[in-house]
């Protein structure tokens, strides 16, 4: 991707966050599956942290904000959105923490500072997710960690769109397989720790289903394999110099 197009994508993702803050929760995790897989992603990402700084790529309306000062993490968010911004620091929960409005491949940051970089769901919409993973190498400490989770490359996604039973989605993003993050964690250096997937459903399915078939989910989530599952994570080590 150009520089132009790059900017232009950075730009369509400002607009449209910007646009939706109000409603992004709601539609997200506003329903009962909403709120169940809002408990399975923190469940997943966090048991990956190491130490107590976290600099967070992509806060959108600040559910991780709140959750990692809440717990007390010397936190920093980096949110390209300025509304988002906004509406992420006002759920900051401790005087040790704040929220940036910046560019998450262009860190405001000098040196290595942090013990994770925690990137969720927001990797699809890099436009230079090397830029992105080199960076992340560079604010790290040794022994420190980079947390990435995003939506996969499906097969059938294109198809799907065309008999309109998978809406298009704004902004444009990059959806990718686990086996590629993978390789591009290990281009930027890191170890990797672990990968799979956060998921064993479609995420629309935990968005959109009513509610009687959320409460049967609840019940049955951890007993269902991962095949459908459309959520990615990998973890990746900056090895101790």
């Amino acid at each position: 991707m150009n520089q132009l197009d790059n900017k232009i994508q950075k730009l369509l993702v400002k607009e449209q966050y910007d646009s939706t803050v109000e409603v992004y929760d709601d539609i997200r995790f506003g329903s009962l599956g909403g709120k169940y897989f809002d408990k399975v992603e923190k469940s997943y990402v966090t048991r990956f942290l190491k130490g107590i700084k976290v600099l967070h790529i992509g806060t959108a309306t600040g559910r991780f904000t709140e959750l990692l000062t809440m717990k007390n993490y010397h936190y920093v968010g980096i949110e390209i959105s300025k509304e988002m911004t906004k509406t992420s620091r006002k759920r900051i929960h401790n005087s040790k923490s704040e929220v940036v409005h910046a560019d998450g491949e262009n860190l405001p940051i000098i040196g290595s500072l942090f013990d994770n970089v925690l990137c969720v769901r927001s990797f699809q919409f890099l436009p230079d997710p090397k830029r992105f993973l080199s960076e992340a190498y560079r604010v790290l400490e040794g022994d420190g960690r980079v947390i990435v989770s995003f939506e996969m490359f499906l097969s059938i996604r294109p198809l799907l769109e065309k008999l309109s039973l998978l809406p298009l989605s704004p902004p444009p993003r990059t959806y990718c397989r686990i086996i590629d993050v993978v390789a591009l964690v290990r281009r930027a250096g890191f170890e990797i720790l672990w990968f799979g997937k956060v998921t064993r459903l479609p995420l629309l399915i935990y968005w959109r289903s009513p509610r009687f078939m959320s409460k049967i989910l609840t019940v049955i989530h951890d007993y269902l394999p991962f095949w459908f599952g459309t959520v990615g994570l990998v973890v990746g080590r900056k090895e101790s110099k």
